[in-house]
C-alpha cells in the first residue's frame, strides 16, 4: 500500500495543540487486494479482482498537556472505503461492500 498525506498542525496556546490530517490510501498489490478478497463472478473462484483505491481517510488529533510530565492525547478518524476493501462472502456468495470504519482513540501519559 502507499498513502498520500496532507495534514496541517495549529498551536493554540503552550498546553493545547491540534492536528488534521487528509490522506489517500491505494493498494499495490498485483492481480488481487491487500485487503478486500471480493471475487470476480460470485460464487465462482475464478480469481480476484484487482481494485486499487482503499480510500479516503480523514483524522483530527488533539494534545492537552495537564502537566510537564502528563499529556492527555484525544482523537478520531473516518475512512471512506474505496472498492478494494469490498469483499466475498463466504456464507451466501456474495459480494459486499464494506461499511466505512470510524475510530475513536484517547490516550493518557505519564513521562518520569
Amino acid at each position: 500500500m502507499w498513502i498520500n498525506k496532507l495534514y496541517a498542525a495549529f498551536t493554540f496556546t503552550p498546553q493545547f495543540n491540534s492536528r488534521i490530517e487528509g490522506m489517500y490510501i491505494r493498494d499495490t498489490t498485483s492481480h488481487g487486494d491487500s485487503i478486500g478478497t471480493l471475487r470476480k463472478t460470485s460464487g465462482v473462484a475464478t480469481g480476484f479482482e484487482d481494485n486499487d483505491t482503499i480510500g479516503w481517510e480523514i483524522d483530527w488529533f488533539n494534545t492537552l498537556k495537564i502537566y510537564n510530565n502528563l499529556t492527555f492525547q484525544f482523537g478520531a478518524g473516518y475512512l471512506f472505503a474505496g472498492s478494494a476493501m469490498d469483499f466475498s462472502n463466504p456464507f451466501d456468495n456474495t459480494n459486499k461492500s464494506t461499511k466505512d470504519p470510524c475510530a475513536i482513540t484517547t490516550n493518557l501519559t505519564y513521562s518520569f
